[in-house]
């Protein structure tokens, strides 16, 4: 799993301006390969903060919520 900020760091671009033509072009980009994390999802990343440092966390976190909603 890749998140935006792995993906602006790949095409060498800011986190804010890959999102933003994300939105721009949403029609592009099949529902299957992204999902937005709900308020209540990124408080809890937000919480997390001391044990892992930012991307290693939220990699692991987001892994568990991907699962997590496949079994719902």
């Amino acid at each position: 799993m890749m998140l935006s900020f792995d993906l602006a760091e790949l095409y060498p671009v800011e986190t804010r301006v890959l999102n933003q033509q994300v939105k721009r072009n949403i029609g592009r980009f099949p529902d299957r390969y992204m999902f937005q994390l709900a308020q209540n999802e990124y408080d809890i990343l937000r919480s997390q903060n001391v044990i892992l440092n930012l991307r290693h966390r939220l990699k692991y976190i987001l892994s568990k919520l991907k699962k997590q909603r496949k079994l719902n």
